[in-house]
């Protein structure tokens, strides 16, 4: 049975990375995986998400950037994304997968915002709005059935 759920970012160093770490321990009969949408391949986590996640007792050191690609999207029964316009990009690629589309923040209505050039107070509490979406989504998640989102 598939039960990959993708998470994707711009640059798969900072907020997706985190969030498929956080969310695997969330959904552990889930595979979850993350990518970005630059071509970033290759590049390590950021070192302060590196550091808050050793905080969590998460090891997010040997995590190498990829970059996003059909097969992924293909694989995933959901793929969240950060924001509104990385949807609308997703969506608009990939017109056959839109409802499979959706944000971390849905349940919140927020959108994560990227922490590249902000402080590490900043940083902290992207990974705390992280968390906030994936625990929002544990009550529509289960192992077999991906549930469409309802408006928040």
């Amino acid at each position: 049975m598939n039960n990959v759920l993708l998470v994707i970012c711009d640059a798969n160093v900072c907020r997706s990375p985190v969030a498929a770490l956080l969310g695997q321990r969330l959904f552990p009969t889930a595979k979850v995986l993350s990518a970005g949408l630059l071509n970033t391949t290759g590049l390590p986590a950021h070192p302060e998400m590196v550091r808050l996640m050793a905080e969590r007792g998460l090891d997010l050191s040997q995590h190498r950037a990829q970059r996003v690609h059909p097969l992924l999207c293909d694989r995933a029964k959901l793929i969240w994304v950060m924001g509104r316009m990385q949807q609308a990009h997703m969506q608009g690629r990939h017109p056959a997968m839109q409802d499979k589309i959706v944000r971390l923040g849905h349940f919140e209505d927020a959108d994560i915002p990227d922490p590249i050039g902000h402080s590490d107070t900043f940083f902290a509490a992207v990974v705390q709005q992280i968390e906030r979406g994936l625990v929002s989504w544990q009550a529509h998640l289960t192992p077999s059935l991906i549930v469409k989102p309802s408006s928040p």
